[in-house]
């Protein structure tokens, strides 16, 4: 640093907001207030920008860490969503499922009770493929005659590459429209078949009340 001289001195002192020593203070004892005075003052912006630094790098820390939650979060929110999806498209192939009531299945205890899910047939197999491809035709509402004196709890059997349907009597089912088909033949050829019969019947009736 250049010689200051006295007036130089004083003023650099009352810039740093330093209070002068009285008038009997030499130049050589204000250079060396002036020199420690800008020590400490050095030191303190040391000590600030420090602190400053180190406040930059909590903020950065809490910065970081708020990003990983927010990252946390949102992969357990996607996580979440995702099985949400999983049991709304399991709740809604049971929904859809509407062939599950007219299933036979048994096993070595017996036949399980319609609707049972262990009547499904094996994933993979004939049978399942069959069901699958049953599913996703439209539906139709087809009602199977009780004949006179039949068991209402016997059902119409019907079976399409191993498939088993058994469908109940008297009353609407919704089906697939290949059964419903396959329902409906069985029905006019049955009808075909008893129409003689049918017909001696009501010629019976007819002489016995001539």
């Amino acid at each position: 640093m250049a010689k200051l001289n006295r007036k130089q001195l004083e003023e650099a002192l009352t810039n740093l907001n330093v209070t002068l020593p009285g008038g009997n203070s030499s130049n050589k004892d204000l250079e060396k207030l002036l020199k420690k005075v800008e020590k400490e003052k050095a030191k303190e912006d040391k000590d600030k920008d420090e602190d400053e630094d180190k406040n930059e790098d909590d903020s950065d820390g809490e910065e970081d860490e708020d990003e990983d939650n927010a990252e946390r979060l949102s992969s357990d929110s996607g996580k979440k969503d995702e099985e949400d999806d999983s049991e709304k498209d399991k709740d809604k192939d049971e929904d859809e499922d509407y062939l599950l009531q007219y299933q036979y299945g048994k096993d070595d205890k017996g036949p399980f009770k319609y609707g049972d899910p262990r009547s499904n047939p094996a994933p993979g197999s004939k049978a399942d493929r069959m069901k699958k491809g049953l599913l996703k035709q439209p539906q139709v509402n087809v009602m199977i005659p009780l004949a006179d004196g039949e068991n209402p709890d016997i059902r119409l059997s019907v079976n399409l590459n191993g498939y088993r349907l058994d469908l109940p009597k008297n009353t609407y089912c919704p089906v697939p429209k290949q059964i419903a088909e396959v329902v409906m033949d069985s029905q006019k050829q049955q009808a075909k078949a008893l129409k003689p019969f049918l017909i001696d019947r009501n010629k019976n009736t007819e002489e016995a009340l001539s």
